[in-house]
């Protein structure tokens, strides 16, 4: 947690003058421009790689969940805790 901390201070608002943030203040909180949803915030990371990653990620839990299911049967599912 202090490490979140840290990083969150250093990089968002606390970090930033004053007369910076009241510019970032006039845009409305919730702005989202049309290529912040795809996009990290890193600049380097290009956004095929990301929805690729994202698609890849997707179907390894999809196949340990089906193989869960084959192997334990869908009680599995019963239990919200398991």
């Amino acid at each position: 947690m202090g490490l979140a901390s840290f990083l969150i201070w250093k990089y968002e608002e606390f970090s930033k003058p004053r007369n910076e943030r009241r510019e970032r203040q006039r845009e409305t909180a919730g702005t989202l421009y049309e290529d912040e949803a795809w996009n990290t915030c890193l600049k380097g990371i290009h956004p095929a790689w990301l929805l690729a990653y994202r698609i890849f990620s997707f179907v390894v839990l999809l196949s340990l969940l089906t193989t869960n299911v084959v192997a334990d049967g869908g009680g599995i599912f019963y239990f919200y805790t398991q």
